[in-house]
């Protein structure tokens, strides 16, 4: 697919509205730029959050995250000593 936007005087271009569907692009979003055989590819930027997202999809749903270190190791060694 092709679209086109105008580079404006201060260097800065619209991402016609089909691409930034298709890349579930929203304000605010980072993007990343990199050139490939000498043409400028523009791709979301991962954010901490679609990383925990992936990595989530990998852990088994009834291991809760540890949300306080020192709460956590506290309860442990209190368990642990019973």
């Amino acid at each position: 697919m092709y679209q086109e936007s105008i580079l404006s005087s201060k260097y800065q271009v619209v991402i016609p509205g089909k691409i930034r569907a298709m890349l579930n692009l929203r304000s605010g979003d980072r993007v990343r730029y990199h050139l490939e055989n000498n043409k400028i590819v523009i791709e979301k930027a991962e954010t901490i959050d679609d990383l925990r997202r992936e990595i989530s999809s990998y852990l088994n749903p009834d291991v809760k995250p540890i949300k306080n270190v020192k709460e956590y190791y506290t309860q442990a060694k209190l368990e642990e000593a019973k």
